[in-house]
This record gives C-alpha cells, sequence and structure tokens, in this order.
C-alpha cells in the first residue's frame, strides 16, 4: 500500500518547536492531539489496513465504512475517526469563509513568496522539513507556520507523490488562528473514503475490486486512522504488535524514531479472527454532528438494528462477496489445511519416505 502521509513528522516537529511557546500554542490547538497518539501504534501496516479494507461490507452511505472481522461488523465513520485520531471533526466553515481565506488580495502577491519565497508550488513537504531542521535562525513566526503546513499537507491530506503543500492551504496559514480551527479531521477522513469506497472516485463495486486486488494501491488522506481504529476496536490485534501496550506518546524525550511495522501478516490477522477470545467493540450510537448526508441505506439501519437488539453474530451471517481470487486456507498454528483422507495421507507418507532412501548416498 502506498500511503503518502508520514506520521513521523510529529517526531521532527516535536524537536524543532520544544521549549517554545509555539510548541504550548500547537498542543492546545486540534491538531496538538495528534502528538498525543501511542507512538507503537503509528507506524502503518499496510497489510493490516489492506485486509480491513477487503473486509469491508458495499452499502450506500456516502460517509462512512463498514467491515466484518471475525464474523463482528464494524463502522468506520467520522465519529470513530475522531474518536481514534482526536482530531476534530465538526463541520467546515462556510464556503465564502474558505474562500475569502485561501486567496490573496487583489494587488497582493500569494503568502507563499512570504513564507517560502521560490517558485509558487515547486517546494515539497519533505524539503520544508529539512528546511526547518537546517536553519536553526529561522524566524519563529515562519517556523511555527511551516510546521502547521507539515502536519495538514504532510500527515493529514497527502495528495500526490511527490507531496507538495497547495497554494491554498499556505494562504490559508497566514491567519493562524483561522487556521487552526479549520476542521483537517473531515478534511482529511473525506480524502481518505474518496480513495477506498465507491463513490465519486470509484465509481462501481467493480472498480474498487480491481483497486484492492493490484499489487500496490495508493491511498491519500490519513490511512493510519484504519490501522487505530482497528487496533481500538479489535484490541486483540495488539497481540501481534511489538510492545503493543507501550503507552509512550510522541511527547515522550525517549521517541527517537517511528519503529516499523512488520508483524501484521495475513496468518496473524487470520489468527486473531479466529482466536476464541476474540473481542470486538460495538458501534457507539450515531452522532448527528458527524453526519454529512441524510439519507441512510435500509440494509445498514437493519445492520444497526441487529446490533441494538444485541444479535449474536457470526461468520455464517454473512454472505456474497468476491470469490474471483484464490481462497485462503486457515489452519491454526500456521498449518497448511490438508483435505486428503488418512490412509490417503498414511499411503503418501509411507511413499515418500522410500523415495528418500533411494535417493540418499550410500556410504563409500
Amino acid at each position: 500500500m502506498n500511503s503518502y502521509s508520514k506520521p513521523k513528522y510529529l517526531i521532527d516537529i516535536s524537536k524543532i518547536l520544544q521549549g517554545m511557546p509555539e510548541f504550548d500554542r500547537l498542543l492546545a490547538s486540534p491538531l496538538g492531539k495528534l502528538f498525543s497518539l501511542h507512538v507503537r501504534q503509528c507506524s502503518l501496516s499496510g497489510q493490516l489496513v489492506h485486509q480491513m479494507l477487503c473486509r469491508q461490507l458495499y452499502t450506500e452511505n456516502i460517509d462512512e465504512l463498514w467491515f466484518v472481522f471475525g464474523g463482528h461488523p464494524l463502522r468506520f465513520s467520522l465519529q470513530e475517526f475522531e474518536d481514534v485520531t482526536g482530531l476534530r471533526c465538526y463541520p467546515l466553515p462556510l464556503e465564502n469563509e474558505l474562500t475569502a481565506a485561501t486567496t490573496h488580495c487583489e494587488g497582493d502577491s500569494p503568502y507563499w513568496y512570504t513564507l517560502l519565497g521560490g517558485t509558487l508550488g515547486s517546494l515539497t513537504v519533505k524539503e520544508i522539513v529539512s528546511r526547518l531542521k537546517s536553519e536553526s535562525n529561522m524566524p519563529m513566526w515562519g517556523k511555527f507556520r511551516l510546521c502547521l503546513i507539515v502536519i495538514v499537507e504532510g500527515i493529514l491530506l497527502c495528495r500526490n507523490q511527490p507531496v507538495k503543500p497547495s497554494a491554498e492551504v499556505v494562504e490559508m496559514v497566514k491567519d493562524v488562528d483561522f487556521f487552526k480551527k479549520i476542521s483537517w479531521g473531515r478534511h482529511s477522513f473525506t480524502r481518505l473514503l474518496r480513495m477506498v469506497k465507491v463513490g465519486s472516485y470509484l465509481p462501481t463495486s467493480v472498480s474498487l475490486l480491481a483497486k484492492l486486488k493490484k499489487s500496490s494501491m495508493s491511498v491519500h488522506g490519513f490511512p493510519l486512522a484504519i490501522q487505530l481504529f482497528a487496533f481500538t476496536y479489535v484490541p486483540l490485534l495488539l497481540k501481534y504488535l511489538p510492545h503493543g501496550r507501550d503507552m509512550s506518546t510522541f511527547l515522550d524525550e525517549v521517541v527517537v524514531i517511528l519503529p516499523k511495522c512488520k508483524s501484521s501478516h495475513t496468518t496473524t490477522i487470520f489468527d486473531v479472527g479466529n482466536d476464541p477470545a476474540l473481542f470486538v467493540m460495538s458501534p457507539k450510537p450515531r452522532q448527528h454532528v458527524f453526519l454529512t448526508s441524510g439519507y441512510c441505506d435500509p440494509k445498514v439501519k437493519h445492520l444497526e438494528s441487529l446490533i441494538v437488539s444485541g444479535y449474536h453474530f457470526i461468520k455464517e451471517s454473512w454472505s456474497g462477496g468476491d470469490s474471483s481470487r484464490p481462497l485462503l486456507l486457515y489452519a491454526q498454528k500456521h498449518k497448511l489445511l490438508d483435505l486428503t483422507s488418512s490412509s490417503e495421507r498414511s499411503e503418501t507418507e509411507r511413499n515418500g519416505k522410500k523415495n528418500k532412501k533411494r535417493s540418499e548416498p550410500q556410504d563409500c
């Protein structure tokens, strides 16, 4: 999975602003909640996120995803996105306010030239981070604004590769107070869903399936939120995360680098889904402030009524799905399922031993 979001920038920013009033100002803003995330859970596992996306249900609700894990239904909406990231996801400002904040006055130059210099749209987020690290004499007003841009464009929005800040976001950071009030969480969530759900970008389930079947798929926005969601609602997944119970955050001085996450494999994810001790949190009651559409798929309404009634879901509760890929057979202890009879298996083993003896070299 190609994710352009780089949570490791939070470590860089904490070092750049450490001990400065601007850092306290950043932590007090809605974006500051990102620094309280547990570091061990913030190294993206493309395998885990992809596995979750392949488990999604097809619904007509445009503003949420539904998954099935171990037979249990899970909802990933703006509400869950805010819960696991801490980012505010209230409605965006009025269009005229956004237009005023993202355009420069007639006769003035774009704020890009004041803050970054050079050619409009030329710098990448990675280059901005390098500049923040190397230019120790940079004015604090500029350093603070660049850190805000890195968080928004380098972690939350992340459109194309290489990731570059847009002229609109740079213009918006001119007014820091307005910039901090923007619902970047909602903006990030919308951009993420656009790339992983049937909608304007992926118009049919066929196009979504084609994307999920590729050997590599790109995702915009903040896909780490899906992983954080999985760890929260399926806590047994933390069993296979090295030091998964380590509660260190990006504010702890002991955090030097973002450790890689290589423990979420198909086998370990299957282990969790088949573990008798599996516990999956049920979706919380909906809060209307997070709804972006007044429409709700009747099938989703029925599903939610079953959840509220305490219906016992099992794997056999779910039918359908795509079956064009080879079937993955699961067996505990990661052994392949042997579907032959015991007599056939014994005969095969005996023949195998005979052949092995014949192939062994004789002593000289």
